[in-house]
């Protein structure tokens, strides 16, 4: 499947600029590892194999409707596309499944611990407020778990967002789930659960 050009990054930034209008009030901390999400997922395919969308160091269960896209050139897209030694590989769009937001792949060369390299990623953006840590049991492995409130002063906004790094073979992969409020982020929490949950390394 082609990959996914500038213009579906442009998109989400206009999405996150729309965002900077709207007042929202600040997040509530939720304990990393749960969620208040509606009713499970139920799997409609999966990406990360070499026939699918976007060819991963893994896969797992793509939610119903939602639409995943491979990122090409992602060197060229500045903060965009690298953050703390990692490169965006994948974007889920959950548009289609009626919600305003993505679930995103980024990838890496990061051998290790899964908590090194998400501390690695996480200290190259300076919005991360409140993180919560915590460990998950993913595809027979210690994966690292963040939830944290984006807290951008020029956007004024905060919104929670979360990211799972796990560790692979060929390197440290994150799944990064945000939304474009706290509303959002919750109603795609079941997507991002079923990714987790099925996830597998080859």
């Amino acid at each position: 499947m082609g990959g996914i050009k500038n213009t579906c990054l442009v998109a989400f930034a206009v999405v996150t600029l729309t965002a900077a209008c709207t007042s929202e009030p600040e997040p509530t901390a939720t304990p990393p590892g749960t969620s208040a999400a509606p009713a499970a997922a139920a799997s409609a395919g999966r990406v990360g194999g070499a026939d699918s969308a976007c060819k991963l160091p893994l896969s797992f269960d793509l939610a119903d409707k939602w639409k995943p896209k491979a990122i090409e050139d992602a060197e060229s897209l500045g903060s965009l596309g690298n953050q703390g030694g990692f490169t965006a590989a994948c974007e889920i769009d959950a548009k289609p499944a009626g919600h305003l937001g993505f679930l995103r792949i980024w990838t890496s060369t990061k051998t290790g611990s899964a908590r090194a390299a998400l501390d690695d990623f996480l200290a190259a953006d300076r919005h991360i407020t409140v993180p919560e840590h915590s460990e998950a049991q993913v595809a027979s492995t210690t994966a690292a778990e963040v939830t944290y409130i984006r807290d951008n002063p020029n956007a004024e906004v905060k919104k929670r967002e979360r990211l799972l790094s796990v560790p692979t073979p060929s390197g440290a992969v994150v799944l990064a789930l945000g939304g474009f409020d706290d509303d959002e982020h919750t109603n795609m929490l079941p997507a991002y659960e079923l990714a987790k949950k099925s996830l597998r390394i080859p």
